[in-house]
């Protein structure tokens, strides 16, 4: 039978750092779900127009750091390397 490596993957697409809390990487489980607070906090505050230290950010710079981080942890949770099946 062939192993599927989509189920994490997909978790972490609904849910930031999910696909890792289920391949047991706890540490960096954790350190998704910061950035990703972190990340909607500075979003959230920018769309609302408030101000960072007196001046306006731009938006758009981390709407694309936000969707990059997106990405990139779905493709982790995916990675077959320290997969939770083969454990």
């Amino acid at each position: 039978m062939e192993r599927t490596f989509s189920l994490p993957a997909f978790l972490s697409f609904i849910i930031p750092g999910v696909g890792q809390l289920i391949k047991k990487q706890f540490i960096k489980t954790v350190i998704i779900w910061i950035a990703a607070f972190i990340i909607m906090i500075v979003l959230f505050s920018i769309s609302q127009g408030l101000f960072f230290m007196g001046c306006e950010l731009p938006i758009l710079p981390f709407v694309v750091v936000a969707f990059l981080f997106w990405v990139w942890n779905i493709y982790d949770a995916y990675n077959r390397q320290n997969d939770w099946r083969l454990k």
